[in-house]
């Protein structure tokens, strides 16, 4: 299905829009989904700014929404030298998505932070699901913590050595 969502003739916004029950989305997720769509169809830059200019959402509520559909793997952050890029092409994927593991994972990194993680630490932790096995970064993890080095680039390295060894 993705071949097919790439090609100039399909609507995305309409498959969307007649798809809303098959995916968990709040109706503000939604509408973010769908202010993205429209963004990318003409062509203009995506941000939070340009989204609440489209949308009327608060920053807040945006960045959350944001933050939750990464989390669900609905939408793709990447940033490039000095563009951040969105994409919602997940979307489009015919198989399910376990997002509770994902979830799951989020919620442990803001356990230990305790505190809410940032929109760069979420993609960060999203690179490493590609790349790792969950319960090799939730070990990671947790060593960071008893070392008491719980930041980003510490845990990456346990990760990283942990591969090497």
């Amino acid at each position: 299905m993705i071949d097919l969502a790439n090609k100039v003739y399909f609507d995305k916004i309409r498959y969307v829009l007649s798809n809303i029950p098959k995916f968990d989305l709040t109706n503000d997720e939604l509408i973010i989904v769908l202010a993205i769509l429209l963004l990318r169809e003409n062509n203009e830059q995506i941000s939070v700014l340009s989204i609440q200019n489209l949308t009327d959402l608060d920053e807040r509520l945006i960045d959350t929404c944001i933050e939750t559909l990464a989390a669900k793997r609905y939408l793709e952050i990447v940033v490039d030298k000095t563009v951040v890029n969105f994409s919602v092409d997940n979307l489009f994927n015919l198989k399910e998505v376990d997002t509770t593991d994902v979830k799951d994972i989020f919620k442990i990194f803001e356990d230990e932070f305790a505190r809410i993680l940032t929109q760069r630490e979420l993609v960060k932790i999203n690179e490493w699901l590609k790349e790792y096995e969950r319960d090799e970064i939730i070990e990671a993890l947790r060593s960071a913590s008893i070392m008491n080095k719980l930041n980003f680039n510490y845990i990456h390295k346990i990760l990283e050595n942990n591969r090497n060894e």
